[in-house]
């Protein structure tokens, strides 16, 4: 009888090794929460645009924008300090002193100062916020090119535009040789699409190449009721 239960016994044992073990699994979520992150920006050079025809936005957004130095305040309807005449401090946002009235290359196309804009991978610019109205609708402005850029296209200078917060070419033209003025030449860009908006005013150059050997002068701004 004694045996019998220790052969029981151990038959129970096996039986109970035997059963699969079962843990109870604690379920839980957990949430991860991901920062969003900026997208890489890199602001084009400037490309063909006409002049003279109404503006498409193609081009990169630019989430923000440095705040600005405080200018000159004064009325928004038109082109503050067109002729450069009043110097950089107004009107004009001109961090690296392009605005002069020392040019040993190019006369001014009107009185002692004019915008002296190399070409620079950083891409020399002057600036100022303008508001086109409806009996104003034409940006105008001189330009004259300097330039020993054999190849047409690595260099290119013009007009652009910030308007909510997106780069739009408005204007532009290679710099090199071929271009080269002897002559101060007449610009006009439509700005019908702009009118009774506050938009930011650009004049820039850029190049391809780390050879600056190209200059975009340009002067005498204005909003004129004809191209």
């Amino acid at each position: 009888m004694r045996r019998l239960l220790v052969i029981l016994a151990t038959l129970l044992a096996f039986v109970l090794l035997a059963r699969p073990i079962t843990m109870p699994v604690r379920s839980a979520s957990l949430a991860l929460t991901t920062t969003p992150t900026m997208p890489h920006v890199n602001l084009p050079l400037l490309a063909d645009a006409q002049p003279t025809t109404t503006p498409t936005v193609t081009s990169t957004s630019i989430p923000t924008q440095s705040p600005s130095p405080t200018r000159t305040q004064e009325p928004l309807t038109g082109v503050i300090n067109g002729d450069f005449e009043q110097g950089s401090s107004v009107g004009w946002l001109d961090e690296g002193g392009y605005i002069t009235n020392v040019s040993p290359d190019v006369t001014p196309y009107s009185g002692q100062f004019l915008a002296r804009l190399p070409d620079s991978p950083t891409g020399p610019t002057i600036s100022q916020d303008i508001v086109p109205l409806p009996q104003s609708p034409y940006l105008t402005y001189w330009m004259y090119i300097v330039s020993t850029e054999q190849v047409c296209g690595l260099d290119r200078g013009g007009v652009a535009t910030y308007y909510q917060d997106t780069l739009i070419v408005l204007d532009s033209v290679n710099l090199c040789m071929a271009t080269a003025n002897t002559q101060w030449v007449r610009r006009s860009i439509d700005l019908t699409a702009y009118i009774n908006k506050q938009v930011s005013l650009e004049a820039l150059t850029g190049t391809f190449d780390t050879v600056s050997n190209s200059t975009l002068y340009v002067d005498f701004f204005s909003l004129s009721a004809i191209p």
